[in-house]
């Protein structure tokens, strides 16, 4: 309900009051006892239970009792302060409007068990996710590092060479791509 509409409600039961005659003395019957009744509702539907307002309009009274005074004078109190019960209310809605109960979170009503197996499965999700982007990654170093090896391994020509395992002289297949060593004495005393 929007805050306009729930002033014409309050305004057209503050004139409703004025038709209102005293019958003797006690709580209302009829027409004021039903009134009373919209009022306290209305109370509960526009305001927050415990404010000022709230107090204001559910605790309206027009109960005449025969031993304080004249009935007429009393009835025109309780018409009057209940009149002004309900302009404060109009004023309290024009400056504030109505009120809004605030909404409950989901989270609240969910019990504590549940709140650690939910927190439970996210850890684990997010656990098993690292260790699959680390296993993965892992991967990809290691085929990074064999790619490398193997570019090294081909960029480095095989020559022949001669190898000598226990006084025997192995010679590759191609001799012509046997390169003879030169002995040290030729080395050290160059032909000119």
């Amino acid at each position: 309900m929007k805050s306009q509409e729930a002033i014409r409600l309050l305004r057209q039961m503050k004139a409703e009051l004025d038709s209102f005659t005293v019958h003797g003395v006690g709580s209302p019957r009829g027409a004021p006892l039903y009134w009373l009744r919209k009022v306290h509702g209305y109370a509960d539907q526009f305001f927050e239970k415990g404010s000022d307002p709230h107090i204001m309009l559910g605790h309206i009274r027009l109960t005449l009792y025969g031993n304080i005074g004249p009935l007429d004078k009393q009835h025109r109190e309780a018409i009057a302060e209940a009149k002004s019960r309900i302009d404060h209310c109009v004023d309290f809605i024009q400056r504030f409007g109505l009120y809004k109960p605030p909404r409950k979170n989901v989270v609240v009503n969910w019990s504590n068990g549940l709140i650690l197996a939910i927190l439970g499965v996210i850890g684990t999700g997010i656990f098993l996710a690292g260790k699959s982007t680390s296993d993965v990654n892992a991967i990809e170093v290691r085929q990074e590092l064999r790619f490398v090896r193997d570019s090294l391994r081909t960029a480095v020509p095989a020559q022949p060479a001669i190898v000598v395992i226990h006084d025997t002289i192995w010679v590759p297949a191609d001799p012509a791509k046997v390169q003879v060593p030169v002995p040290m004495d030729a080395r050290l005393n160059p032909k000119p």
